[in-house]
Parts: C-alpha cells; sequence; structure tokens
C-alpha cells in the first residue's frame, strides 16, 4: 500500500476506489450481495 496522507482526502479516496476495484477483481463475489 501506498503510504497516504491523512491531509489529503481526495488521495485516501481515490486508493479506497482502487482497493475496492482491486478486491472486487481478487473476489469477485466479495461485493456481490
Amino acid at each position: 500500500m501506498l503510504p497516504l496522507r491523512a491531509s489529503s482526502p481526495g488521495v485516501s479516496g481515490v486508493s479506497v476506489m482502487v482497493h475496492l476495484s482491486f478486491e472486487f477483481r481478487v473476489h469477485p463475489g466479495a461485493l456481490a450481495v
């Protein structure tokens, strides 16, 4: 994981989206509700 700055909410938000997309690609059934 890349180090995130607490003063950069935009960067952390993007990292969250990337993390979610990565999890969805690795485990498609994990986000399937």
